[in-house]
């Protein structure tokens, strides 16, 4: 079981402000490797480049990630570079879940533009720069994430979200290795309409309840209807149990918007419906 989570990602792909929140929501310990290295050194990192250089910089940082990455119960987030070392990476992809926020260059140039901290960034095109380093860095990210999510979501608590449902679609991570919930933590209620009755479950996290979901399915087809903007958010985290029970899942995913509540979309449903002999 890994109890830990590790974001990797270029510089000001929101490791540190995702990391933070997603901490909170899972109960652990929020860790920033850059941190670590200026409490450990009394000196930040801007500092540390310039008087001892990028080798001696990235001496340090390995050397922080393989004591951070030994500690149960993390969030971490590593610096922009840490990849680039072969035992960190080796670390990563061995003690915990590894989550690669993936940024355009367009978007970090706008977060990070006044940010004088930022020491590789200190040039006249920090653009080229970042284009070249993202070239450079990508093979190793994905070498060793477990999920990649795309930073272009609304606001980071949609990004957020979509992080916790695709980590409890995961077995064997923090977030899926959640106590079931008991019987009495939630609500059921049943809506009477004589053979037509059926139940409404009202309760936190109940798509990670596999029992439950399974229990009122019937048949080996499921049709799953959606919008767009609920879809990142939820659909991993229900297709999960539903997948692992054998069942056939088909997804039907509509746009989101009142306008789309019409003859049209219904058409759509019924199509797919028939199309998959539902």
């Amino acid at each position: 079981m890994k109890s830990n989570i590790f974001l990797v990602g270029l510089m000001g792909s929101g490791k540190t402000t995702i990391g933070r929140i997603l901490a909170r929501r899972l109960g652990l310990r929020f860790v920033d490797s850059d941190h670590e290295i200026e409490s450990r050194t009394g000196a930040t990192i801007p500092w540390i480049f310039e008087i001892e250089g990028e080798a001696s910089f990235r001496q340090r940082e390995a050397e922080v990630i393989g004591d951070l990455t030994a500690q149960p119960g993390i969030v971490l987030a590593t610096g922009g570079g840490a990849i680039l070392d072969a035992h960190s990476r080796a670390f990563l992809k061995e003690r915990g879940t590894v989550i690669y926020l993936r940024a355009n260059v367009a978007s970090i140039i706008a977060r990070t533009s006044h940010d004088k901290n930022r020491p590789l960034l200190q040039t006249a095109d920090p653009s080229q720069l970042l284009e070249k380093m993202a070239e450079q860095r990508e093979p190793y990210y994905l070498e060793v994430a477990d999920l990649v999510i795309e930073t272009g979501r609304p606001n980071v608590q949609s990004m957020v979200q979509t992080i916790l449902a695709q980590l409890q679609a995961k077995p064997g991570c923090a977030a899926s290795a959640k106590p079931s919930m008991s019987e009495s933590s939630k609500l059921l209620l049943n809506v009477d309409l004589g053979e037509r009755s059926y139940p409404v479950a009202i309760g936190p996290s109940l798509l990670g309840q596999d029992p439950l979901l399974l229990r009122h399915v019937a048949g080996g087809k499921v049709a799953i209807v959606t919008n767009t903007t609920v879809a990142p958010l939820y659909l991993a985290a229900l297709r999960a149990p539903l997948d692992a029970a054998g069942k056939e899942v088909i997804e039907i995913v509509l746009p989101d918007g009142e306008e789309y509540k019409n003859w049209a979309s219904l058409m759509q449903i019924f199509d797919a419906l028939l199309a998959n002999k539902c």
